[in-house]
């Protein structure tokens, strides 16, 4: 894992309520330009564009990983779609969290198919939708879930799908399951090659945090380090 410093945000003062016609309460108290939170949210983009989304092939994509529900994956997704795509990078947000899926709510989009009606061959046809409060942002969102979410993932697939949305999209972050509860998480994050890991503060264990590193470093992912959610 990654020696540099973790990068703490806080996430403690938003409330998970869903209103208006653009994005949640909740992701518009977080991407507000005078909170803390964005700051470090900006601090973290900053990191990631000179460490993984620089160009390289197959640098296109990354997950955000955490071991347990409720560590703040789905927010942190979010946000940092958002200033990326508010600096002039075209951005993907896939929810690949098909058991509970968040984005669509976060940026208040209607009910499509999503990435498990693809995944599961029910749908060849992809669709990205875009975010009306935020250009050059879109949103990939889990749909249906499957009767068997782990065998969705298994195979070629999500890799082909990613490899394929990448030529048409500068930044892909992938919000991802717990990998406590599912088992399908380091094969997200296996498909996007690259993975952020994410730690709450007085809740994660560092022998399960441990734990999920060297299993995605089995399979392949590269780490870019860990960020630190200081939720109270």
């Amino acid at each position: 894992m990654s020696s540099n410093p973790a990068l703490t945000f806080r996430t403690r003062a938003f409330a998970p309520v869903v209103a208006g016609p653009r994005v949640s309460v909740t992701l518009q108290r977080a991407i507000a330009s005078r909170s803390g939170y964005v700051e470090s949210i900006r601090a973290l983009a900053m990191q990631l564009r000179s460490r993984w989304f620089d160009g390289t092939p197959g640098r296109a994509a990354l997950a955000i990983s955490s071991v347990d529900p409720g560590d703040g994956r789905s927010l942190l997704t979010a946000a940092l779609a958002v200033e990326f795509a508010r600096a002039g990078r075209q951005t993907l947000v896939i929810d690949a969290d098909l058991r509970m899926p968040a984005q669509q709510h976060l940026f208040n989009l209607p009910a499509r198919r999503g990435l498990g009606h693809v995944l599961a061959g029910l749908d060849d046809h992809v669709e990205c939708l875009p975010v009306p409060a935020v250009p050059r942002l879109s949103v990939l969102i889990a749909g249906a879930e499957p009767p068997e979410p782990q065998e969705c993932f298994g195979g070629a697939r999500l890799v082909r799908l990613m490899d394929e949305l990448a030529l048409s999209h500068d930044v892909i972050l992938v919000d991802t399951p717990a990998a406590q509860t599912a088992p399908e998480a380091p094969l997200i994050a296996q498909a996007a090659r690259g993975a952020l890991l994410l730690a709450r503060s007085g809740r994660t264990r560092s022998s399960d945090l441990q734990g999920l590193a060297r299993l995605l470093q089995q399979v392949g992912v590269e780490l870019l380090g860990t960020t630190l959610n200081d939720a109270a």
